[in-house]
């Protein structure tokens, strides 16, 4: 973090699941990143984080939930229909639900990966929704012209951060 900080960036660590960034909070383990020096946390999201009783849903949960202080991304969840706490989220809805409990963005993985973890045609109509968040949380698609996800998680920087 030191390193990228030199360049006045913003640093983060991806960690695998919120079961691992948090301070207090369903089933905690503990805050694995809190002192590195991260400017923001980043999480990822897949449907094994709400197997066997465990609630590491953030469709479901705010930051303030976990106990994290600093502004949240969910840095990778699938990319197609998923299983969450709230039931089954298109990409679209998992966009909305990140927005609506506070997350500052989302990113779908991937279609590069060719994994079967997403699809490209699942995951760009999500990519509007920032500019009409209503539209897309009863949809299983967004509507309108694609808009990067990048460029709703840099102005999210741009305001929230600096």
């Amino acid at each position: 973090i030191k390193a990228i900080h030199q360049y006045d960036l913003l640093g983060t660590v991806g960690s695998a699941s919120l079961k691992w960034s948090c301070n207090q909070g369903p089933s905690c383990v503990g805050n694995w990143w809190g002192s590195t020096g991260i400017d923001f946390y980043e999480v990822h999201y897949y449907p094994w984080m709400i197997q066997f009783g465990s609630k590491y849903d953030p469709y479901s949960t705010t930051p303030q939930t976990w106990g994290l202080e600093k502004p949240v991304l969910i840095g990778e969840a699938p990319g197609k229909r998923f299983q969450t706490l709230r039931g089954s989220l298109s990409v679209s809805q998992a966009y909305y639900w990140a927005y609506k409990n506070g997350y500052m963005g989302h990113l779908a993985w991937s279609d590069l990966a060719n994994d079967g973890a997403g699809y490209w045609k699942d995951i760009q109509p999500a990519l509007s929704c920032h500019s009409h968040w209503n539209q897309c949380q009863n949809s299983s698609e967004g509507r309108g012209f694609i808009h990067l996800v990048w460029d709703f998680i840099l102005t999210y920087l741009r305001e929230f951060l600096v």
